[in-house]
């Protein structure tokens, strides 16, 4: 519907409207919290007019020669009929359910000023009851000289400022929604003080925004400087305030940089780019190169689809070989957070620079490397940390990375509760250089950092006494393996440290990826088997070893019945699989597989490298929704010989679909030094992975209670079995 502004007097009536506010309007003016009418107060009265074709607009003013908490409003209006729709104060209204929070504000100190205080009232009377339409923040700093305060929004939430929309006819008055509007809206919100040129330490300030579910990074400026911190994704309700009190407190000051900038996150890759086919990421800055692909993640989630016309900086992408490039005209780049931009997966990539990323807006650096198998280089010198929360599994699988400078990173936000660090290291078999600087990480005792001085035996890291004595306590698990890390001290030099060399090492790769058929299925439409051999050199390929071990495995699979009598319903492969030396867990093999002792909280220690299963797997049929692999790993037991998971592994499992128990790919894993107990223990894994079979021997060693073996029962019953 239309809104037309009111002009000229004629068939202008004088009407008073009796104003109120709703008790759960408490956010400015008064001791108690209440809001009250000032003298000279305006609101914005829309009627539908008789015979007309939208809404007109119209100015009223309160008649109180002093402060009250009621009032009477009087105008002249035209003629027409309620429902009457309000806005408090005149100029924030737009139409009679839109209207303005404003994107920047000027706060006096103690309260709302009437321009931040947008209320809302409709009536199918004169009387009007006003409602609060925005959320609120107090604050307050610590800091002399700070000339204005920026709140900014994520890209991915909804605007905070600008034309909203309040949707009366949702619950109201009890809910009524507020929603951005299709133009007119910011991501930011700029808050200058109403008196002075400073925000006075110590005194409470007020800002409005748009209520509902946001994530919000806040910037304090001096004239020549600015710090920032972020407020991680909370819920601002309408008409409540939600207090920050001292927001600048242990903040550093920096200069203020005046580049431009590219925000960044979520997806990086447009459709139809493979992460696999990248082995190099380059981001070029102050770029006029543009190309028909734009990053997704450079777009604001509400421009994306299509409804707000929120400016950006667009970054353009082009392949060129194996190499991914990133363009855009801006200076530098930025992560939008609240999480880091992801190269999780990214199995092919070998190098990445970083360094032109400002990273200050992100709370969480989770999982960003994590599985880069073949990462070789980073550099991430840019980085601002000090609003991480979380680093999990930061560069967990980077199986190929020897250097790692993490110097510039700082835990200011984390706290120990989290476990901020927990497996940021976990298999990184190849770290011989670590540069920590002064970073703490005494929060965390998971992180790791065993599995790289377990695996390289030679290596060096750089951090304070009081990190390194955190580190070498009994429950971070490094025990005897420190002795394998020379410590160095902030401001000493690293030394130059080549990981542990294993007695041999393959040159010929030319059987690996692969693979020779063992056997046809001769009825049937033919159910795979893959056997797959991890920690094999190419030398125990060239004389013979690997073919046996195979062909070892496979018998023992039709051993016994049921499969001995449907053995020819089975196709069986063998791929080859060149590891680099023979001793799997302490080297990067060809599947990165291992089978260890067992641990309190997750059972037995047993991985894989899903990526390279994957593919080597899938060599002599793409298809391996429903295969079982069976892999054999050139090491002796542990605590356990073997493992399997079923069901829970390959593409397009379901291991919910109750139809067909059965049903799904699988892993078998068994160790190969075990002795005459091979065989047996190939069949029982197999059992495991191919049939889902429980363990049979709880039943007959009197480990399980009752209650178990009837679940076991009830739901073998569910498949007829």
């Amino acid at each position: 519907m239309q809104t037309q502004d009111h002009i000229g007097q004629e068939n202008l009536h004088k009407v008073v409207f009796h104003a109120g506010w709703e008790p759960e309007t408490r956010t400015t003016h008064q001791e108690d919290g209440s809001i009250w009418w000032s003298p000279g107060d305006s609101i914005a009265l829309f009627v539908w007019p008789e015979n007309g074709t939208g809404f007109n607009k119209y100015g009223l003013k309160a008649d109180c020669e002093e402060p009250s908490s009621k009032t009477d409003f009087v105008g002249m209006i035209g003629e027409g009929d309620g429902p009457y729709y309000a806005f408090s104060p005149y100029k924030n209204a737009i139409s009679q359910c839109v209207f303005n929070i404003p994107s920047v504000q000027y706060a006096p100190k103690g309260t709302f000023s009437p321009e931040q205080m947008v209320s809302f009232a409709h009536s199918n009377d004169n009387h009007l009851t006003f409602y609060n339409a925005f959320s609120g923040i107090k604050f307050s700093v610590t800091h002399e000289g700070i000339t204005k305060i920026v709140f900014k929004n994520r890209e991915n939430s909804e605007p905070i400022s600008g034309n909203m929309r309040i949707q009366f006819w949702n619950s109201f008055p009890e809910n009524p929604g507020v929603i951005p509007e299709y133009s007119g809206v910011s991501n930011t919100l700029t808050v200058y003080p109403a008196e002075g040129k400073y925000f006075m330490p110590g005194e409470y300030y007020f800002a409005s925004l748009r209520p509902g579910t946001t994530s919000l990074f806040i910037s304090m400026y001096t004239e020549t400087q600015v710090a920032t911190i972020g407020l991680y994704t909370r819920w601002l309700e309408r008409s409540k305030v939600v207090a920050l009190r001292e927001i600048d407190k242990n903040l550093t000051f920096k200069d203020i940089d005046n580049c431009s900038y590219a925000t960044l996150g979520g997806n990086l890759l447009p459709t139809g780019i493979e992460k696999d086919a990248i082995t190099e990421v380059v981001f070029h800055t102050s770029s006029d190169v543009t190309t028909d692909m734009i990053v997704p993640g450079s777009i604001p989630y509400y421009v994306s689809i299509g409804y707000y016309d929120i400016e950006y900086t667009p970054v353009y992408f082009e392949m060129v070989g194996s190499t991914a490039h990133f363009y855009t005209k801006a200076e530098r780049y930025r992560m939008a957070g609240p999480e880091c931009i992801s190269f999780t997966d990214w199995h092919e990539l070998k190098s990445v620079d970083l360094s032109m990323f400002n990273t200050e807006q992100v709370n969480d650096f989770q999982y960003m490397f994590e599985n880069c198998i073949n990462l070789e280089s980073v550099d991430l010198s840019s980085f601002d940390t000090s609003n991480g929360l979380r680093f999990w599994g930061m560069f967990e699988r980077c199986k190929k990375l020897k250097k790692l400078n993490i110097s510039n990173f700082s835990s200011r936000s984390a706290t120990p509760d989290l476990a901020p660090f927990n497996g940021i290291f976990n298999n990184c078999h190849s770290l011989v250089s670590l540069d920590l600087g002064d970073l703490d990480i005494i929060g965390s005792v998971n992180h790791s950092m065993f599995c790289f001085a377990r695996n390289s035996r030679n290596c060096a890291v750089r951090c304070n006494a009081k990190t390194r004595d955190a580190l070498c306590k009994p429950e971070s698990r490094l025990g005897s393996y420190e002795n394998y890390i020379t410590w160095v001290l902030p401001g000493e030099e690293m030394p130059n440290l080549e990981p542990y060399q294993f007695d041999y090492y393959s040159t010929d790769y030319s059987k690996d990826k692969t693979f020779r058929v063992l056997q046809n299925a001769s009825a049937g439409n033919g159910i795979n088997i893959v056997l797959i051999g991890d920690g094999y050199s190419d030398r125990m390929i060239n004389d013979g070893s690997y073919d046996s071990d195979m062909t070892t495995a496979m018998n023992a699979i039709f051993k016994d019945e049921p499969y001995a009598s449907f053995r020819n319903y089975f196709n069986v492969y063998e791929v080859y699989a060149v590891s680099e030396n023979e001793l799997t867990g302490e080297s990067n093999t060809a599947l990165g597989s291992y089978i260890g002792g067992m641990d309190s909280q997750n059972g037995a220690v047993a991985y894989y490298d899903d990526y390279y299963i994957d593919k080597y797997a899938s060599l002599p049929d793409e298809n391996i929704d429903e295969t079982c692999v069976v892999v054999i790993l050139n090491q002796e037991a542990g605590y356990i010989a073997g493992v399997a998971t079923p069901g829970c592994y390959m593409r397009g499992d379901d291991v919910y679909d109750i139809s067909d128990y059965a049903k799904g790919g699988s892993v078998a894993m068994i160790c190969r030094k075990i002795g005459d107990s091979f065989p047996y223990v190939v069949a029982h894994e197999f059992g495991h992975g191919f049939a889902k079979l429980g363990d049979e021997y709880c039943v007959f060693e009197g480990n399980m209670e009752d209650w178990e073996i009837e679940e076991y029962l009830r739901l073998a019953n569910n498949y007829g079995w």
